[in-house]
């Protein structure tokens, strides 16, 4: 049975149609990318203060596992290990930057407490004094003062997954896994000069402690994903502190020990006033789930992982601060959760899957008979003339 051209023409448009539907449903086409990635270009902020920038990643995930240092650093990052639409899933990273806390709106994700505990500290929270006698004049005893602040730092890290119409090998949202992964992060502690032979202000980093965690996060105002089964993360208790290294990856062989800085007249400690240091956080089982949560569903849902946290920086200041990062954090901070909900759950909750559902659906339908059983569409459209003429 040959078909003319009109056939021909609406079998074409028709499985179009079917490819559109089905791409929008599953999230859309999906273009390559590099496999670790970082947006920064310049400078950090130009705010006197600690500086904070993803840096690395040292990772397991399946059977790939590898360290590798961010070609740009920045306060974003992209990771990918394989190919960029199969294979293992993202990882992808946010934060803000270290910051003195202000203001008391409400967040739909941080909750209340914390932004409350963080801007009710009294900034700085206790100051040093010490009376030293000058080596370079007799008799003169100087003042030395160090201020010691609370800064606040948020970041938030998300498993996410490709998911395009026609994938060729394994899926990302099958259940990928990264285990036992370090995310680094480069403190970058050198202050700006604004202007030439103005006082310069030296600072060091006290210690970094866990203030809050959010394990899982928000599609909207209403809906809380939950996390994966599996995941865990470390540190997970309030109140952990992190070590710091002198290097990336606490690679000894790259360390270089940094000039003695001095503020009037006194060396100052050269353990602490560093320009670098390095920290990281551990992914121990992170990424993406599918699988079905009611018996009736065997579709299943997919999701990934997403961990929020929010660490208290204590700094130490010596010299006059005057250009500082106070700010508040914005609304609705933490990245959203990729999760789609089966099929059924679609058909039971969704009214535009619903209609989509359908449309295709009925797409299909007309595609058979075209192909099959013209006979029939030419029937029907003959009933639709047959009744406009009466």
């Amino acid at each position: 049975m040959s078909m003319n051209k009109q056939q021909i023409r609406m079998i074409m448009i028709v499985i179009c149609l079917v490819v559109y539907l089905t791409a929008s449903q599953q999230g859309g086409f999906v273009l390559p990318f590099f496999s670790l990635s970082s947006i920064r270009d310049g400078y950090i902020t130009g705010f006197q203060g600690p500086k904070i920038q993803f840096a690395g990643l040292e990772w397991t995930a399946g059977q790939t596992e590898g360290q590798q240092e961010l070609s740009l650093k920045g306060t974003t990052f992209q990771f990918d290990p394989d190919d960029a639409t199969a294979g293992e899933c993202d990882l992808v990273g946010e934060m803000t930057s270290v910051f003195l806390p202000k203001g008391t709106k409400p967040h739909t994700l941080i909750p209340y407490e914390w932004w409350d505990s963080a801007v009710a500290t009294e900034n700085p929270i206790d100051t040093v004094t010490w009376d030293l006698e000058s080596e370079e004049e007799a008799n003169t005893t100087l003042a030395y003062q160090m201020d010691i602040y609370e800064m606040k730092w948020y970041f938030s890290i998300s498993a996410d997954y490709q998911e395009p119409p026609f994938v060729i090998g394994a899926k990302e949202f099958n259940n990928k896994r990264y285990v036992n992964t370090r995310i680094w992060f480069e403190f970058d502690i050198e202050s700006y000069q604004y202007v030439a032979n103005i006082p310069q202000v030296y600072f060091a980093i006290g210690s970094m402690r866990l203030s809050n965690i959010a394990i899982g996060g928000r599609l909207n105002k209403q809906e809380d994903v939950e996390p994966t089964p599996e995941c865990r993360v470390n540190p997970m208790s309030k109140g952990s502190i992190r070590n710091f290294y002198y290097t990336l990856f606490n690679d000894q062989s790259s360390y270089e020990k940094g000039d003695a800085k001095y503020y009037r007249g006194r060396t100052l400690e050269p353990k602490l006033f560093v320009d670098r240091l390095y920290t990281y956080y551990t992914l121990e089982n992170f990424g993406t789930y599918w699988g079905s949560e009611e018996w009736w569903d065997i579709q299943g849902i997919k999701k990934g992982d997403v961990v929020t946290t929010e660490w208290t920086i204590t700094v130490f200041v010596i010299g006059e601060w005057t250009v500082k990062d106070i700010q508040d954090l914005p609304e609705d901070y933490g990245r959203t959760p990729q999760y789609r909900k089966s099929w059924f759950q679609l058909m039971l909750e969704d009214p535009n899957f619903q209609f989509f559902s359908f449309l295709g659906l009925g797409a299909l339908i007309v595609l058979f008979l075209l192909i099959f059983a013209p006979w029939v569409l030419f029937a029907i459209f003959g009933m639709f003339k047959s009744g406009r003429k009466k």
